[in-house]
């Protein structure tokens, strides 16, 4: 399964790559009967791959199963943040390039109404570049903290940058007078602009037509809630450790989702759940919700599940806090199959008054080869679990031994600074990274 993956993921980078490179290709097999001078060359090189970049970066963020599967969800998003301020580095480089010695002309390109609608399309194009990249990179030092504003802003800013910037080369008059090239590019706006109407249009459509009602929201210990939805339409199959987005109080055209892990057992189809706890505006909401509101669910996505890894011999679930969620899921379907293989749970949390699912995960034990170890910040007088945090040393005493690891899966879910001590944690105890899975949900 792994070797499969990672043929994918080898795949679709090898795609990405062709993608942003072809419009240089272009240049080579079709160049121009007078060329420009190198440098003006170079530029337009530069100036291409961005645009190609541009328009990958609305494709990667579409939530496309086929795209978010070899990788993750996490793994994608990073992905699109780092490459997000490549891609603005080429957009201002290439008129730094076109330039050159002429500096004067590229403050005198700054007076926005005395320049030509070509130029006029390529500074809209950067400045909502900039925007988006300083919006983004820096929304929590900004403390931009409407996450929905934040989602609207970010979108539409992406999608200015674009229609601007393919504009500009429309109107251009040099590489785009070769037919070749003019069709390559006319391709890529073609293809952007349908995914933009599938996921703005369409898919919030067939949303609208397969609502979920709220069954009941249970609360949890630790200011935490179980959201079960029934559906209303046609239901969901997911893999346990998936997660789905939320859209609540508002319709699907409302860019408002929100990403949740199922806490449901996989095997049960009438009615989903979701771990949800206190932390923003939205999660706090989720307990004024009634039965019978309606509900948009999305997905399922994500690749963080065992099913993903059927040859795994034994499962380390590390959830910290709220990440327990996806454990949850993993646990109640494991449970429902009757899998008896060998799982240790290591629950990081402050205190066991506030570790949610605290007594179901005990009567689970009951069905499953389940070995629960509580984490605490704060154990009460006298309670058997571990005091402090997720160490390596913590790790070291759960696993199997050396010659017993090779079928040994550990799924981390919790705060960042965690998830990073754990992975480098399992990486020093001499596991390969194929057999360490994380899942995040700080995505910006």
């Amino acid at each position: 399964m792994f070797k499969t993956r990672r043929a994918r993921a080898i795949g679709w980078f090898s795609f990405y790559s062709v993608i942003v490179l072809l419009p240089l290709l272009s240049m080579i097999l079709f160049p121009l009967d007078e060329p420009e001078e190198w440098i003006r060359e170079f530029a337009i090189a530069v100036g291409f791959a961005g645009v190609a970049m541009l328009g990958l970066q609305l494709i990667l963020t579409a939530r496309f199963p086929f795209l978010d599967e070899p990788f993750g969800a996490d793994i994608i998003y990073r992905f699109h943040h780092q490459i997000s301020i490549a891609t603005l580095g080429m957009m201002l480089l290439h008129p730094i390039l076109i330039f050159g010695k002429d500096v004067y002309k590229f403050f005198f390109l700054l007076n926005f109404f005395d320049v030509s609608l070509k130029t006029k399309a390529a500074e809209i194009s950067i400045l909502a570049a900039v925007v988006l990249v300083v919006i983004s990179v820096w929304r929590k030092k900004l403390r931009i903290t409407n996450y929905v504003a934040w989602r609207i802003w970010h979108g539409s800013l992406g999608i200015v940058a674009y229609v601007a910037v393919m504009i500009h080369i429309l109107l251009v008059n040099n590489y785009m007078a070769q037919a070749p090239i003019r069709w390559l590019i006319l391709i890529y706006a073609g293809i952007t602009l349908a995914v933009l109407i599938y996921t703005r249009i369409v898919r919030p459509i067939q949303l609208h037509r397969n609502p979920w009602e709220v069954v009941s929201v249970e609360q949890e210990r630790g200011s935490a809630y179980s959201l079960n939805l029934s559906p209303l339409g046609k239901g969901i199959r997911f893999e346990p450790g998936q997660y789905a987005w939320i859209t609540a109080w508002r319709g699907p055209f409302a860019n408002a989702q929100h990403p949740f892990s199922f806490s449901s057992s996989a095997e049960d189809s009438d009615v989903i759940s979701f771990g949800i706890k206190e932390l923003g505006d939205f999660t706090a909401t989720i307990k004024e919700l009634k039965p019978g509101d309606k509900i948009y669910v999305e997905g399922p996505y994500g690749g963080f599940s065992p099913d993903r890894w059927p040859d795994a011999t034994s499962l380390i679930l590390v959830p910290g806090g709220i990440g327990v969620s996806p454990m949850m899921s993993i646990l109640r379907t494991m449970a429902d199959r009757g899998d008896k293989r060998p799982i240790v749970l290591l629950y990081g949390n402050y205190d066991s008054a506030t570790a949610a699912y605290y007594e179901e995960i005990l009567d689970l034990k009951e069905k499953l080869n389940l070995t629960v170890r509580y984490v605490l910040e704060a154990p009460q007088e006298g309670e058997d679990s571990e005091k402090g945090y997720i160490t390596q040393q913590v790790l070291e005493r759960y696993l199997p031994p050396e010659d017993a690891r090779d079928g040994c899966h550990v799924f981390i879910c919790g705060p960042g600074i965690m998830m990073n001590f754990v992975e480098a944690s399992c990486l020093n105890l001499g596991l390969p990274i194929s057999q360490i899975h994380s899942e995040r949900f700080d995505l910006v």
